[in-house]
């Protein structure tokens, strides 16, 4: 019966299960029978327990036949199904593998969802040969395929791929495992192989997802990736768009042999996005017209080998190559290439040569290691291969000399050097891999090529890390440009920086190389270009540098002069410019009389006096260019003209000295006055003779009612005498401390100096200059040996006001009693130079603003400010803390009885430094405890530490003693047993927490038992008495006696008895009944008549019966205790 009904069990479970089954679409309608939508409906209804297939056999062959237009959503798939529309009989569509068109109607509103196939929570579904177009959503989220929460899918297989065009998200797989995408096609119409725009966001979007491949291990698994409308062909990623966060790293995805990019008219930037994910291989894939693949945040590897990039033949105006086909961002590990040359990755920009990309981009990334690739006519101004934000440190290369085919340089120590040839774009890359070299400890390298080539570039590898690769070049962002100037070869170019060069050149505009180091030097007017060799071809040439003559050119064109009237100082010049200001730059523009004097600046002089005034301009690098003298003259009234005067010089203290040849021209009489410095009036006549050495000024008149007119001051010199020049004299004043200073003095002609002061004391000096002066007036006089002299203007030096200091904030810190543990410290500005403190003792104990480990005490701050000069600021008492002791030791409690009750009271410290921190030990210095007390102490030495705050410590020893008492005896009483065997004493009203021990006897050494709450069991074979005491530690009370009596048991009690007056066993004996007198013994024969009862046995049974002798036989007793015991029973023989 059990195995029947198992196996009907069997039978009916197997009923129930679903079938595989073929359904076959056989109308291209919404809906009905025998269409996808019923198909559909048929395959959930199956169940998922055995894999169904949906196969098409649509009469129609047309590509009209062929196409299902969708009115409305269709049911989600389910699991374990196949949708195969390669099984549709009849051409395939163009270039693709899809014979089955699905569309959506999209006429008038779009609808808020819109998807071909989807589903949610099913896993084994496979959907191949379909050709998906138009489905688009409110939403901007229309899906061809669109999948969530599932696992092992493959969309596409080969001969059998799908193709994807003008929908928003063609395929959309989010938290899918184990998922396979192969040989469809994505962004092309599959019949003019035209480019067709498919996504709002990307062709493919796989999020949150485990197990990933994008194509496969031949090409015809490959999918072809053409075109998106925000540029995003695919992206792979742990990061849910859902929520913006990364809710997990992708475990793995592989993408190989996988095309990119399309030669068509509209074909444009894109790129693939891979993120997210621990571990990514990029395998054996074709990057064609501006494809890029954007890595980021891989957690462990990603391994990029084998690619191709740009292969496809030129098609100007249509596609290029600007930006970098690997882009690496927070990549923890790659490796790009490798060791087999079937692991070099082809990067080639074939179409527009020198493009200011790089092949390979890093930002934020640790091990990048690329090896032995070839890059050709990509490396721009960015270079080969460049790195931002490195989390790591990279190694280094260059290239320091290329002699014949021998290339060497520098490198990190002990690095792969890899060295390549160039490509024919001469732009010195990684193009042809030649071989590999290890750089030696001191970082040199050397390598040996089999042959020559127009450039070479090298990288260097250590610890998976690759170098940036050399690449000559030059930087001239900080490029110096200095016009040459006053007709000189003056000029320079400097500041250009150059790497990775052999060989640098600057060439004039006829071809002549003119130098040889990236500064050049002393050039005249003309064009330059520079140019930086890597080897014998390979090389960058700068933009040209042209430089001009940066003479200044005055031009007069507009130049206007207005005359004086009547001698006043309204004299003009104006309108003078420079045209070439731009190539140069002015240090001064400045205007002088006949004297050299300095009277203006700037392009144009207003209101001066009648003269000769020269405009001089100075460049920063002086060239000088003067234009002049331009003449000013009075229109009405006197004039003056210096042109011709002559000087006649005096000896030194005579008057011999004369100023003559001065034309004067006016209206009417002239008449003329000399004056000196000191406006005093020498002469009156057209010259000036004999006159002492000094300066001079000639004043003329006519008979207009114009004011007098004057020369310009006209100095007459000494012969061999003194002159002395105080415009550029320096006062110094004093400091605290005799420092001043007079300096600066220009004296010539004087071989003696003396200074006097006010009062008449003198200092010998053997220059004009004095120092270490203390304030006063000072007069240097200079003399020589001709008898000349000379004094100076009185210089008084002054002594600086002593600085009013603000009040300083201080910190204290108090001493302790008796230590050197106080300071003070006092806030000082800048105002402040050097302070000391000083003690009681007028000691200077301490330099600084700040006063420490000093003991209490009052000291005094000197401060010295800016001048040197010191004063007492102030006095600061640093105050002591009370000595810190023991102010009330505490109170002892002995131990009793060994209980460790024994106690340390609180102890009382006074002074130091609260707060106190206490800690206790015993004698054996095991930590106790951490408060002021302590208690549960057992006799013995208790030492107590008392830290305070900063001043010291104390400690205190304690003895705790040990104190005995005699507990009271306990109360018992006797107890009486039923029996022998277990019993049960127990202490009248005994502590539940109070020691008791059971002896044997009074004198007994050992104890039989010891109980908490006396309660003692014991096993008595008889009667017994015990004994009970009360112990408290090691204390213990006398003992109190209990007795133990035991009842009667069946071996007590005789069986037979011979009641026959012979003196022997003439009753019945039951030992022990007289412990019981309130037992109850009966004797019954057996009938059940009670012959003999007895309260207490102190008359035993004889065998009589009312005075009759009973006769032999058995009979049967009960003997009732009353003492809480069972009933004893039994037979009992008389014998006669």
């Amino acid at each position: 019966m059990p195995k029947q009904l198992f196996l009907c069990l069997f039978f009916l479970f197997f009923c129930l299960r679903g079938f595989s089954a073929v359904f076959v679409v056989t109308s291209n309608a919404d809906s009905g029978p025998g269409t996808l939508r019923d198909a559909l409906t048929q395959a959930a209804a199956n169940g998922s327990a055995e894999k169904d297939y949906i196969n098409f056999n649509l009469p129609d062959v047309s590509e009209a036949g062929r196409t299902i237009t969708l009115l409305s959503l269709l049911p989600n798939v389910s699991s374990n199904l196949m949708i195969d529309g390669s099984t549709q009989p009849g051409n395939k569509f163009g270039i693709s593998d899809a014979k089955i068109t699905l569309t959506q109607n999209t006429v008038g509103q779009y609808p808020a969802e819109s998807y071909a196939f989807k589903g949610e929570d099913v896993n084994n579904i496979e959907i191949d040969g379909f050709y998906f177009s138009l489905f688009e959503s409110s939403n901007y989220d229309g899906a061809g395929i669109y999948i969530t929460h599932s696992s092992n899918v493959i969309i596409g297989a080969v001969d059998k791929g799908n193709v994807f065009s003008l929908i928003e998200e063609p395929v959309y797989l989010y938290y899918c495992n184990n998922c396979k995408v192969s040989a469809n096609l994505f962004g092309i119409d599959p019949f003019t192989s035209e480019v067709e725009a498919t996504a709002w966001t990307c062709n493919l979007q796989v999020y949150c997802s485990n197990g990933i491949i994008i194509g496969g291990n031949t090409a015809k698994e490959g999918n072809m990736f053409i075109y998106g409308r925000n540029s995003t062909q695919f992206a792979v990623s742990g990061l849910d768009p859902q929520t913006g966060m990364a809710s997990f790293d992708s475990d793995s995805c592989i993408f190989k042999n996988n095309i990119i990019g399309y030669n068509a008219d509209n074909g444009s930037y894109c790129y693939g996005g891979l993120s997210n994910i621990k571990h990514l291989e990029i395998t054996s894939n074709i990057l064609n017209y501006n494809s890029s693949l954007v890595i980021s945040n891989i957690s462990e590897e990603v391994l990029i080998r084998g690619n191709r990039c740009n292969i496809d033949p030129p098609n100007p105006g249509k596609s290029f190559s600007i930006i970098s086909p690997y882009a690496l961002n927070s990549v923890k590990k790659a490796i790009i290439g490798g060791p087999d040359p079937s692991d070099a990755n082809s990067i080639i920009n074939s179409i527009f040569y020198g493009q200011n990309s790089q092949a390979i981009s890093a930002y934020k990334c640790y091990d990048i290691l690329i090896q032995r690739n070839s890059i050709a006519c990509k490396a721009g101004a960015y270079g080969v291969y460049s790195v931002t934000e490195s989390m790591v440190e990279l190694p280094v290369i260059s290239i320091n000399a290329v002699n014949g085919n021998i290339i060497s340089g520098k490198a990190t120590p002990m690095s792969e050097v890899e060295v390549f040839s160039d490509s024919e774009c001469q732009l010195c890359e990684p193009t042809h891999y030649l071989g590999s070299v290890t750089a030696n400890s001191d970082s040199t390298w050397k390598f040996t090529a089999t042959g020559l080539s127009s450039g070479y570039s090298a990288s260097a590898s250590i610890n998976g890390r690759t170098s940036l690769f050399t690449k000559v070049g030059y930087n001239a962002d900080n490029a110096i440009i200095k016009n040459p100037s006053c007709g000189n070869s003056n000029g320079s170019i400097k500041g250009i920086t150059v790497v990775n060069s052999t060989k640098t050149e600057w060439t004039d505009q006829t071809g002549k190389i003119v130098g040889t180091s990236p500064d050049i030097n002393n050039l005249p007017p003309g064009t330059y270009t520079f140019t930086a060799y890597l080897g014998s071809f390979c090389n960058v040439k700068s933009n040209s540098y042209t430089l001009i003559d940066a003479t200044p050119h005055i031009n007069d064109a507009n130049l206007k002069i207005s005359q004086n009237q009547c001698g006043k100082d309204d004299g003009s010049i104006d309108g003078l410019y420079i045209d070439n200001t731009s190539n140069y730059t002015i240090k001064s523009a400045t205007w002088t009389d006949g004297n050299l004097n300095n009277v203006g600046s700037g392009y144009n002089l207003d209101n001066v006096a009648a003269g000769n005034y020269t405009f001089t301009v100075v460049t920063t690098d002086n060239c000088v260019v003067t234009y002049g003298p331009v003449s000013i003259k009075n229109s009405t009234g006197p004039n003056i003209d210096q042109a011709n005067q002559i000087i006649q010089p005096t000896n030194c203290g005579q008057s011999t000295g004369s100023i003559t040849d001065i034309t004067a021209t006016g209206t009417g009489t002239l008449k003329y006055v000399w004056l000196n410095a000191q406006q005093q009036q020498v002469g009156n006549t057209a010259d000036l003779t004999n006159q002492p050495a000094g300066t001079y000024k000639l004043q003329v008149t006519d008979d207009t009612q114009c004011g007098p007119v004057y020369s310009a001051d006209i100095t007459i010199p000494e012969t061999n005498g003194i002159t002395m020049d105080e415009s550029k004299v320096q006062v110094t004043n004093a400091l605290c401390g005799g420092t001043g200073s007079i300096t600066g003095i220009q004296v010539t002609g004087a071989s003696g100096y003396k200074w006097t002061d006010a009062n008449n004391h003198t200092l010998i000096t053997t220059t004009p200059d004095v120092g270490a002066l203390e304030p006063g007036s000072y007069t240097l006089t200079a003399t020589n040996s001709y008898g000349c002299s000379k004094s100076s203007a009185v210089y008084i030096i002054t002594q600086p006001i002593s600085f009013p200091y603000p009040v300083y904030a201080a910190t204290y810190t108090q001493a302790c009693n008796l230590l050197a543990n106080g300071g003070v410290s006092v806030a000082t500005d800048g105002s402040v130079k050097s302070a000391r403190w000083v003690d009681a003792q007028g000691t200077t104990v301490e330099t600084g603003s700040s006063l420490s480990n000093v003991v209490a005490g009052t000291y005094q701050l000197y401060l010295t400010d800016n001048n040197g000069c010191e004063k007492l600021y102030n006095s600061y008492t640093i105050d002591q803390y009370p000595e810190f002791t023991v102010a009330n030791y505490a109170t002892i409690t002995a131990d009793e009885c060994g209980l460790n009750n024994g106690s340390v009271g609180a102890t009382t410290i006074a002074g130091g430094i609260p707060p106190y921190t206490y800690s206790w030990s015993d004698a054996n210095n095991k930590p106790l405890g951490s408060t002021n007390l302590l208690t549960n102490l057992a006799a013995g030495t208790y030492i107590l530490h008392v830290n305070d705050n900063g001043c010291g410590s104390v400690d205190i020893t304690y003895t705790v003693t040990e104190q005995t008492y005699i507990p009271p005896a306990p109360s018992v009483t006797n107890v009486q047993l039923c029996s022998s065997g277990n019993g049960l004493l127990t202490v009248n009203n005994p502590s539940a927490n109070t020691t008791y021990r059971l002896y044997a006897s009074q004198s007994a050494t050992q104890p039989l038992d010891e109980q908490k709450g006396g309660r003692f069991n014991i096993n008595v074979p008889g009667n017994v008495s015990y004994y009970v005491s009360e112990v408290d530690g090691t204390c213990e009370s006398s003992r109190a006696e209990i007795d133990v009596t035991v009842g009667v048991s069946s071996t007590d009690i005789a069986n037979a008895f011979t009641p026959n007056g012979d003196g022997i066993n003439d009753y019945w004996q039951i030992k022990n009944i007289d412990n019981y007198t309130n037992a109850t013994i009966q004797v019954f024969n057996r009938y059940g008549q009670l012959l003999f009862e007895s309260k207490g046995y102190a008359k035993p049974f004889d065998g009589t019966y009312k005075g009759q002798k009973l006769a032999a036989g058995v009979y049967y007793y009960i003997i009732n205790l009353n003492a809480k015991c069972n009933l004893l029973s039994g037979s009992l023989t008389l014998i006669r």
